[in-house]
């Protein structure tokens, strides 16, 4: 790998929303690329300064590139690594580096036992929906009847889960049976037969 093959791959990896094939090696190719300058750098140190200055500038600016490209794809991995947790996806391992790929199954494991862990709330997803379909089923079962009001009422809470009210004298009104029973047999109600 040269220089200018580097500083491609990172507007490349810039400008797309997706991480780019760099093959399975090219951290091990930077770090050759960096070594090599570096190896080519020193020797030049007995010499001109301001040729040794300039060379120094070159690895650091190699250097640089390598970071903003690795920090743009560390970016990326991770907001792929949420979406796979999220979505429960297949995880596409393609296009990241052998690097890349352990800390993407690092990421997705940790998010996935944190979610686990903090999201356990001593109730799971199926008995939540058995207990949501219990409850309809019991509304399905709920009897109403139709009553007049007799005075002025505060709301109030239904067995059917949905709340009443204010009442005014003479309002009507159709109830679960229960809580109308309470009422008529409180004298704050009566029954209508329709």
């Amino acid at each position: 790998m040269r220089a200018k093959e580097l500083i491609e791959i990172q507007r490349k990896e810039k400008v797309s929303p997706y991480l780019q094939d760099l093959g399975e090696n090219f951290y091990q190719e930077v770090k050759e690329l960096i070594n090599r300058k570096y190896s080519s750098y020193s020797k030049l140190r007995d010499e001109d300064v301001s040729i040794f200055s300039l060379a120094l500038q070159e690895l650091e600016n190699i250097k640089n590139i390598a970071l903003d490209l690795y920090e743009t794809r560390e970016r990326k991995i991770v907001s792929n690594a949420l979406y796979f947790v999220k979505s429960g996806e297949e995880i596409e391992y393609e296009n990241l580096t052998k690097e890349e790929a352990e800390i993407m199954r690092y990421i997705i494991n940790t998010l996935k036992d944190s979610r686990r862990e903090i999201l356990n709330f001593g109730i799971d997803r199926r008995e939540i929906r058995t207990l949501i379909e219990e409850e309809e089923e019991e509304e399905e079962n709920i009897s109403y009847i139709t009553v007049r009001i007799l005075r002025d009422l505060p709301s109030i809470a239904g067995i059917d889960g949905k709340v009443y009210g204010e009442f005014k004298a003479e309002d009507i009104v159709t109830l679960p049976e229960s809580n109308a029973r309470a009422l008529i047999n409180s004298g704050e109600a009566e029954e209508l037969k329709l």
